[in-house]
């Protein structure tokens, strides 16, 4: 196990919450202890994220947490109040991994949300992938032929309304001002999405639009190895930079990246060398993202200043119809958010575990080396 599984590990049990079955929304450290809010209604969502997370490091590392106990301690505390559609799609995911008696209901809830094209359609980016990813999971887990049917038309609804054929990037959602204009988290879930259509269903065009796909994206990595927020799906530009979050550099990327990689896109190994480079300094601010004693990951470099959501759609919008390019912060004009979110040691446990190649990054070298 490497050491980056082992602390990444160990910090989310520390945003567990055992008795209530929860991962935490947001952990802080205060006077060198770890102090977690489980208050939001995200906490859901965050928990679902966290245990596919912790499914794939127990696959790859037995014993490491007991994970049937934690799996059945949430549906115990908190099946019946998971109403948002891409939760229903990775909580198939999930029950569909470990074959789950539960997951033959889950495919009933979640089949209700994929048979219809505009019930389907009508979701935001990532619902629509996550949704996708539990119908893919259960049809190669239980060899279902409705789950595979269903997966497949889902699929040629996303790449046919969701995808810019032009660009190779996809929309937000197909309706309103925000349709052209996508986080990186959107775009990192659209690809692991054509990436496990691809590789479940040896689908040799969704394999090459996946290498095409990533190709453009890594052409939009920032010179500090940072990736932006928001991107113009009609254009393919940067439209916001910030914030650039922590969990993209080290964890959803590599969603895609890694899958690459394994696949000989040339151009994957650099952009993650330089992704996970920005956590230790190589970044606008020249600080330490990723941190040590205790071991904690810090949620982003974000501007200073209200409102920043509001001023993101309307700079975005300007930028959109301008054509100008997005610009970097001067660094006075930047911050960190010291907090952590449970789904992003979730990301990386899911995204890391049983790697050990790249060990500059898994065996925490670097880390090491800032430490001394």
């Amino acid at each position: 196990m490497s050491e980056l599984i082992m602390r990444a590990s160990s910090l989310l049990e520390q945003m567990y919450d055992s008795g209530n079955g929860l991962f935490s929304y947001s952990t802080r450290i205060v006077d060198g202890e770890y102090q977690n809010d489980f208050d939001d209604p995200r906490a859901q969502r965050y928990s679902i994220n966290s245990l596919a997370g912790v499914q794939r490091m127990t696959l790859a590392h037995p014993g490491s947490w007991d994970f049937d106990t934690v799996l059945e301690r949430y549906l115990k505390n908190h099946l019946e109040s998971v109403t948002d559609a891409g939760d229903k799609g990775l909580l198939l995911y999930v029950l569909a991994e470990c074959r789950h008696p539960h997951a033959t209901r889950q495919f009933d809830i979640v089949k209700k949300l994929a048979v219809d094209e505009k019930v389907y359609c009508s979701q935001v980016l990532q619902d629509a992938c996550w949704l996708l990813y539990g119908l893919i999971a259960y049809s190669r887990n239980f060899s279902n032929a409705e789950s595979r049917a269903l997966a497949k038309q889902c699929y040629s609804w996303l790449i046919e309304h969701f995808m810019n054929g032009k660009t190779l990037f996809p929309y937000h959602k197909l309706t309103g001002p925000r349709r052209r204009f996508v986080s990186f988290g959107g775009i990192t879930y659209f690809l692991k999405a054509i990436y496990e259509y691809a590789s479940t269903y040896d689908d040799m065009p969704a394999s090459q639009l996946f290498k095409d796909a990533v190709g453009e994206i890594v052409l939009r990595q920032g010179p500090m190895g940072e990736w932006a927020w928001f991107y113009d799906s009609v254009s393919g530009r940067v439209v916001d930079w910030y914030e650039v979050y922590s969990v993209h550099q080290e964890a959803m990327a590599m969603l895609f990246l890694l899958p690459a990689h394994d696949m000989g896109v040339s151009e994957a190994d650099g952009a993650i060398e330089s992704s996970v480079a920005w956590l230790f300094g190589r970044n606008e601010l020249g600080a330490k993202i990723m941190v040590d004693a205790p071991f904690f990951s810090y949620r982003s470099i974000r501007r200073i200043g209200p409102m920043q959501r509001q001023m993101r759609i309307a700079r975005a919008a300007f930028l959109a119809a301008s054509g100008k390019k997005a610009r970097h912060a001067e660094p006075g004009k930047l911050e960190i958010n010291k907090e952590c979110r449970s789904y992003e040691m979730g990301w990386t446990l899911y995204a890391w575990a049983g790697r050990n190649d790249f060990e500059e990054f898994t065996g925490l070298k670097a880390l090491e080396r800032i430490s001394e």
